[in-house]
C-alpha cells in the first residue's frame, strides 16, 4: 500500500483520532488531513488543525500541524506524525515546537487504526 492508496475514508478516521487526543490536553480544534507532494513529488499526508487561542492572547495565531513519515507492512502503511504547535507573532514572524508524535495503521481493507499521540517529555 502507497499514500495514493488511502481513501478519504481512512483520512477522516486520521482527522477524527487526532482531534480527540488533542481534545484530552485542552485543546479543542477541528483537523484536516490531505495528501500534498514534496518538492520531489513524493506523496506526504499533512495534518492541520483550525486556528485557537489562549487566554490571555499571546500570539496572533495558534495550529496545531503534523507531517508523516511512512513504512510499509504487510497489510497496509504504518504512519508516523510529527505533531507541532506552529504560532504566529503580532508583530511578524513565525515559529513552533515539537509537541509528539502520532502512531496510526492504514490497512489494505480500508480500516484504521491509532495507536495514540505520545508527547514529548
Amino acid at each position: 500500500m502507497k499514500i495514493q492508496d488511502i481513501t478519504p475514508k481512512q483520512l477522516q478516521a486520521i482527522e477524527q483520532a487526532m482531534q480527540t487526543a488533542v481534545s484530552r490536553l485542552g485543546i479543542h480544534v477541528t483537523f484536516k488531513a490531505s495528501v500534498q507532494k514534496a518538492y520531489n513529488n513524493d506523496q506526504y499526508i499533512s495534518i492541520e488543525s483550525t486556528e485557537f487561542q489562549t487566554y490571555p492572547v499571546m500570539f496572533k495565531s495558534i495550529k496545531v500541524t503534523g507531517e508523516c513519515c511512512t513504512k510499509a507492512i504487510p497489510d497496509g502503511l504504518q504512519i508516523y506524525f510529527i505533531v507541532n504547535y506552529t504560532f504566529d507573532h503580532f508583530g511578524g514572524g513565525h515559529n513552533g515546537s515539537e509537541i509528539g508524535r502520532a502512531q496510526f495503521e492504514i490497512y489494505d481493507d480500508g480500516s484504521a487504526r491509532f495507536f495514540g499521540l505520545t508527547l514529548n517529555q
